[in-house]
């Protein structure tokens, strides 16, 4: 995590010109709005590539950093993936945004299942926010992938 630290610390104004593409973000969110916040994500992991592995991915740790400075920004992990892939199985016809360049497709896919799911939310009048459903996707038991 030092490593990692001191890489993000030295490219401190790169990204923080990825995270100033999320600041402006507000509740409710637009399909656009999901469109932006992958693609500033994607941005964010190809500055981290300079200190990852090329084998892995931290796609998780990006949607963190930029979900602490903007909640609107869905958390991805495993246990928020694993829940919102058995809550909202994939359409293709019901995809609200394009995949961005360079995005990551993992974190792309997460967003379009979770932006319906926020839809729904929202459709059904529940004003869920991003981290109300990011709350209740950590409290969804699971038995596995």
């Amino acid at each position: 995590i030092t490593v990692i630290a001191e890489y993000v610390h030295g490219k401190g104004a790169e990204i923080d010109a990825v995270v100033e593409r999320v600041l402006p973000l507000t509740e409710p969110l637009t399909a656009t709005d999901f469109r932006d916040i992958v693609a500033a994500h994607g941005a964010f992991l190809e500055l981290l590539r300079g200190v990852t592995r090329p084998d892995k991915t931290p796609r998780s740790f990006a949607a963190k950093y930029l979900h602490f400075h903007n909640p609107a920004v869905p958390i991805y992990d495993e246990y928020a993936r694993i829940s919102l892939t058995k809550l909202v199985r994939w359409q293709a016809e019901a995809v609200s945004f394009p995949l961005p360049s360079g995005a990551d497709r993992d974190y792309w896919e997460y967003c379009v299942r979770f932006a319906r799911l926020y839809a729904a939310c929202w459709g059904a009048g529940v004003p869920a926010t991003v981290k109300a459903l990011d709350q209740y996707l950590w409290a969804v038991p699971t038995t596995g992938a």
